[in-house]
């Protein structure tokens, strides 16, 4: 999963994360919304920022000790989910995304090495794998229009303005996953 992660960052210039909840009786268009401002969702965020080693939702303390979240509200105050499967197979969707290939999602990369179609296709299937463990799921792109975006960088953000942002969802069994990324064009 790491190295999906990885590969991510380097080839969409993003701080890539991967975020779970479980369904609710009342579906993914229930959930996520429950989701995506619940302090679960910001704990995931913040831990994931330290330990993937980005540090960039939290400001550095001239004390050393440990890093204080940056201020200011991630999560918009009101956001519409919309939900959409993309027109081609899970594998395929996330090989675009190490590819960069803009025709099949906002994989832009302008900066980083993008991945060949045979490393691709086995990293894609290997996430997978990791995800699903081989059961039944289902692939949804999210508009990443539900967390504030901004260029200054002292306030909590993720998001970037006018950037390759991207929100994918996996649906596998009462697991929610939720694959942000911030790509800067």
């Amino acid at each position: 999963m790491k190295e999906f992660l990885d590969a991510c960052d380097k080839v969409l210039n993003s701080n890539t994360f991967l975020l779970q909840t479980q369904l609710g009786f009342g579906g993914l268009r229930e959930e996520l919304p429950r989701f995506i401002p619940s302090p679960e969702f910001l704990q995931q965020l913040l831990q994931q920022d330290i330990e993937r080693g980005w540090n960039n939702l939290h400001y550095y303390r001239d004390d050393d000790g440990p890093l204080e979240p940056k201020k200011g509200v991630l999560v918009k105050p009101s956001f519409e989910l919309s939900l959409t499967r993309p027109a081609v197979t899970p594998k395929e969707y996330f090989m675009g995304m190490l590819m960069g290939n803009t025709r099949i999602g906002n994989f832009c990369s302008f900066y980083g090495p993008v991945m060949s179609r045979i490393q691709a296709e086995l990293l894609a299937e290997e996430f997978i794998g990791w995800l699903t463990a081989g059961q039944f799921f289902e692939l949804y792109t999210l508009e990443p229009n539900f967390l504030e975006e901004t260029a200054d960088l002292d306030t909590m953000c993720y998001f970037e303005p006018n950037g390759c942002n991207t929100a994918t969802v996996v649906v596998c069994g009462r697991a929610v996953w939720l694959l942000l990324t911030n790509g800067i064009p």
